[in-house]
């Protein structure tokens, strides 16, 4: 698992694309939450330990700070929105330490038609527009799906997540991060445990390699120069660490990652406005 480091603590941002084949995405975690529209085919979720599939039509709801994968088991064709929770903040608010007890949900025809009139082929990305849908969406789910209780303490991954942002790169332990934070050491480590699904190192690892992939894309800093600007103590340590997280070195990752930025820039189903 690894966790989106872009996608934490930004206020009314979104990020849409359409997925025009067979759409895969790993086990992650972030802050925003997120959206999809199954336009054809069928996809499934991977939630914690439960798997739910979605067909043509169908949408699926992804909270804060869920784990969640997407899986396609034959064809899809999928429009996704991530969205920072301000965006909606009354809807967040009502259902504070819940979640869906399922994701997926039927979405009406004034729905349906609403996204794909407006934001499925980037018609009209304005803030307002996006706000709109994303309304009607749950509008939607709120008649459908029971809430249920979250099992974590859903106070503790913000300000986690933004002490470590700010001393990632430094040599920081699990309890520098307990004293700073006024938890104690085991109850921290059990959390960060059962949330992210890995312990302390690990995690600091995985935010390590999210801000090495930025200057890995945007700069021509070499592997050792990145290594030590993201916290490392080796260009070894680096590439193993990154590896880890990401199954590419870090070389490889810079030149997939060019290629993929290239094709993109002709690519009109993506859009992003904040």
């Amino acid at each position: 698992m690894f966790v989106q480091v872009n996608n934490f603590g930004s206020a009314n941002e979104f990020r849409c694309r359409r997925h025009d084949i067979n759409y895969y995405y790993r086990r992650h975690i972030h802050q925003f939450a997120e959206i999809m529209l199954v336009l054809e085919g069928e996809i499934e979720v991977i939630l914690d330990a439960r798997t739910e599939t979605a067909k043509a039509g169908q949408f699926i709801l992804i909270f804060p700070l869920q784990t969640h994968a997407f899986h396609t088991p034959k064809h899809s064709r999928v429009w996704n929105c991530v969205f920072s929770p301000s965006m909606i903040s009354d809807f967040f608010a009502s259902y504070g330490n819940y979640v869906g007890e399922t994701a997926v949900f039927d979405g009406s025809d004034h729905t349906r038609d609403c996204f794909h009139r407006q934001l499925v082929n980037g018609s009209d990305m304005r803030f307002y527009s996006v706000k709109s849908c994303l309304y009607a969406a749950l509008s939607d789910f709120v008649t459908q799906i029971k809430p249920v209780r979250r099992e974590t303490d859903m106070k503790l991954p913000g300000k986690l997540m933004a002490w470590l942002m700010e001393n990632a790169v430094k040599p920081v332990t699990l309890t520098d991060a307990a004293d700073a934070l006024g938890y104690a050491e085991n109850y921290l480590s059990h959390q960060i445990t059962k949330l992210f699904g890995m312990n302390f190192r690990n995690l600091l690892g995985c935010l390590r390699a999210e801000r090495a992939k930025e200057l890995l894309i945007n700069t021509d800093k070499n592997v050792l120069q990145i290594a030590y600007e993201c916290g490392f103590t080796s260009d070894r340590s680096f590439t193993r660490s990154f590896k880890r997280v990401t199954n590419q070195t870090p070389g490889q990752y810079r030149l997939d990652s060019a290629s993929l930025i290239a094709n993109m820039q002709d690519d009109s189903s993506w859009s992003s406005r904040w």
